[in-house]
């Protein structure tokens, strides 16, 4: 899951990052990364650990040819999830940070925690 630091703000939203697949210059360990999780995920195969490595190194967003694709926190692992307009980097490290707060919160108060 993600790792908050002193204020609460968890790795991935403190320093914003999109992937733009769909440009030229892709820095080519993140646009792997990112790739390979698109796949399997579009596959429906199980893609936590590469999601959560692109978390894990800022990376709020994806884009394609085919349009923009969040990276999302969930209670028990990461998902991808398609965008709705063009949220703003700003706007998508922020929610973020809320989710990982809310669902740090969550963890702490649940015996059934995966933590």
């Amino acid at each position: 899951m993600s790792t908050p630091d002193r204020h609460g703000t968890p790795d991935h939203a403190r320093r914003p990052t999109l992937v733009d697949l769909s440009g030229p210059a892709v820095p080519a360990d993140l646009g792997d990364l990112a790739r390979r999780a698109l796949a399997r995920h579009s596959a429906g195969i199980p893609a936590d650990t590469l999601i959560a490595a692109l978390a894990h190194q800022g990376v709020v967003a994806i884009r394609t040819h085919h349009g923009l694709v969040e990276v999302r926190e969930l209670v028990d692992g990461w998902t991808l999830v398609k965008a709705v307009g063009t949220p703003d980097l700003t706007i998508l490290a922020a929610a973020a940070r809320l989710r990982a707060v809310r669902l740090a919160r969550h963890r702490a108060r649940s015996p059934d925690s995966p933590m």
